[in-house]
């Protein structure tokens, strides 16, 4: 099992939980991609590997959709990490837990949810296997409140994160919670502060608070405000187009500086569309690492060599 992730404390709020990582650990936080940036097969794998490491990423971010060979069975977890790993690329967070599944909601029946539950944790377990430590749980479609008031979402999402809170701490990963803005067809949780109580209210070590450039930048809220102790970072566009430099993340990199933050920061963008105009996934893919260089090089931490 990987090293268990300790809390920090950091007098920013009630329920702050700062995330640290352990002393001996291979995977320090530096600068990861998601596989949703590349087609996903062994050889677009293998070319996106050898950009990512030139533009100076040490680590990988993956959809489990997007792990050739998971889905079908042919590859073990273990030989999908060796696999990366191999690569030079640590696996060091999961996103897209829910990626098609449209019947397993957070707000519905007991048997719904007790689905749910057992999806995330076998996502949990996915995680411990391939050695990485966040699971970001985004999935807005997934977590529709529609007619429940404030109250009676949170009389039912706290019990269920604290169970599933319990579940990632003794496997030794955590979620991050993503606030989705109502531009991504999201109802609860929209903001970073909405999910920042949310975490405060389960208060449990396994579940943190995630940000996500491209989310703030639609609801308008960059910088944030207070520092909050997040535990991973996206460095994203709205609607997940390629990253470009713009003012906001600078802003934003300061805010992560000023909430000592130190996780990774995360390149999260699909494919360029496919057409003669656009660049292609490798092109896109370089220049997504450079300006990610400069908009976020001074939070970035490089991975001990």
């Amino acid at each position: 099992m990987p090293g268990r992730i300790q809390p920090r404390s950091l007098p920013l709020s009630a329920g702050s939980h700062l995330m640290t990582w352990p002393s001996d650990s291979t995977h320090r936080p530096g600068l990861a991609v998601s596989n949703i940036a590349w087609p996903a097969d062994a050889e677009s794998n293998a070319e996106a590997a050898r950009i990512l490491l030139d533009g100076g990423a040490t680590g990988v971010e993956v959809a489990p959709s997007l792990l050739p060979g998971y889905a079908s069975g042919q590859q073990t977890v273990a030989e999908i990490r060796s696999r990366w790993e191999d690569l030079g690329l640590p696996v060091v967070a999961l996103q897209a837990l829910l990626f098609n599944r449209p019947h397993l909601q957070l707000f519905g029946s007991d048997a719904g949810r007790a689905a749910l539950m057992a999806h995330l944790d076998s996502m949990a377990a996915l995680a411990e296997g391939l050695g990485a430590r966040v699971l970001v749980f985004g999935s807005p479609k997934n977590r529709l409140k529609g007619s429940l008031t404030e109250t009676e979402a949170l009389d039912q999402a706290v019990p269920f994160f604290r169970e599933l809170g319990k579940r990632a701490e003794d496997r030794g990963v955590l979620f991050g919670m993503e606030a989705n803005p109502a531009e991504y067809g999201c109802d609860w949780l929209t903001t970073l502060a909405e999910a920042n109580a949310l975490v405060a209210a389960v208060a449990s070590p396994g579940i943190a608070l995630h940000g996500d450039a491209g989310g703030l930048i639609l609801s308008g809220h960059v910088p944030p405000g207070q520092p909050l102790d997040l535990v991973h970072h996206h460095a994203s566009e709205p609607h997940l187009a390629t990253l470009t430099d713009r003012p906001c993340h600078h802003a934003l990199a300061s805010w992560l500086q000023a909430s000592h933050y130190r996780g990774w920061i995360s390149i999260e963008m699909r494919q360029p569309p496919q057409t003669p105009e656009s660049l292609s996934w490798q092109e896109a893919l370089r220049s997504a690492l450079a300006t990610a260089q400069r908009c976020y090089g001074l939070v970035i931490q490089a991975v001990p060599t």
